[in-house]
């Protein structure tokens, strides 16, 4: 039986999403949802430097990534949020998303702590909960008039003296919700109430349909002033 820390991988359920992709095989008329696939090619930019880089860089340091893409990183959150980052002190480049998240999670929750997340979440955001020790607490998505939405009630009754940090997306998976203004205020109200983090991950944001526009919740006023109490993750850039 695990003891210590190896007890939270009791918790930690596989996907099974693989079983699904095993039917489809190598099929090439099917596009793999969880993959993320697309037939749209890469830009012609992106496979140029790709090319134009393979058999010069050859280097693990430094750590944290390579200043003047920090720098980049810095000026693009400036220009979706009007606020200033400093790119040696706020922007850390990370080999993927989700290794980045399970950092943050590490750096900031312990073992025991509750995480929220909405239901349904993407599965990925649960088992790095419970690799770093801590609890995910559901705050439930409802139709509403077609579309998601995050009742601000419940949300309110998920935070506990536990709760640690609020792990969102925006757009969510696998639901698409977008939370709106109003959604963002409760966030910034449940994180106040428990002093909690605010952990984004951004990966989705500008990927909007209908009308909706991007909104960043360090751009957001209700937001605006936990933002040292808050960390983005907008994928692959940061």
């Amino acid at each position: 039986m695990p003891r210590g820390r190896t007890e939270r991988f009791r918790h930690i359920k596989p996907f099974g999403i693989d079983a699904v992709a095993a039917a489809a095989g190598d099929a090439g008329d099917v596009l793999r949802m969880e993959n993320l696939d697309t037939d749209i090619a890469p830009p012609a930019a992106a496979i140029a430097a790709t090319r134009d880089a393979v058999g010069r860089a050859n280097s693990w340091l430094p750590f944290t990534g390579l200043v003047p893409l920090r720098a980049a990183v810095a000026e693009r959150l400036e220009r979706q949020t009007g606020r200033a980052y400093d790119p040696l002190a706020e922007v850390v480049i990370t080999g993927g998303a989700t290794p980045g998240l399970l950092s943050a999670l590490l750096a900031t929750v312990d073992h025991g702590d509750e995480v929220i997340v909405t239901d349904p979440c993407y599965a990925g955001f649960i088992g790095r909960i419970r690799l770093a020790g801590a609890r995910p607490v559901f705050a439930p998505l409802a139709a509403v008039d077609g579309r998601w939405r995050l009742d601000p009630e419940r949300l309110a009754a998920a935070v506990t003296a536990r709760t640690r940090a609020l792990l969102l997306m925006s757009p969510s998976m696998p639901s698409g919700h977008v939370l709106d203004d109003a959604e963002w205020a409760a966030v910034a109200g449940a994180c106040e109430r428990a002093d909690a983090w605010l952990l984004y991950d951004a990966g989705m944001d500008e990927v909007l349909f209908d009308g909706i526009a991007p909104r960043h919740p360090a751009a957001l006023e209700p937001l605006a002033g936990a933002r040292s109490r808050s960390a983005a993750s907008p994928r692959t850039t940061a």
